[in-house]
């Protein structure tokens, strides 16, 4: 999120997202942002430790 109108900005904080799974809320606005994998039966994962 580069802008919000709700008094916390807490979106703003939430940082930049890349990856399939990753999400932004802002409950203020009732605003879900979430990248979705357009492939999903592929693995995402590269390394389980």
């Amino acid at each position: 999120m580069k802008e919000a109108d709700c008094k916390d900005k807490y979106c703003i904080l939430m940082g930049t997202i890349n990856d399939p799974g990753e999400n932004i809320v802002c409950l203020p606005n009732r605003l879900i942002v979430k990248i979705v994998s357009d492939k999903p039966n592929e693995n995402i994962l590269d390394a389980v430790n």
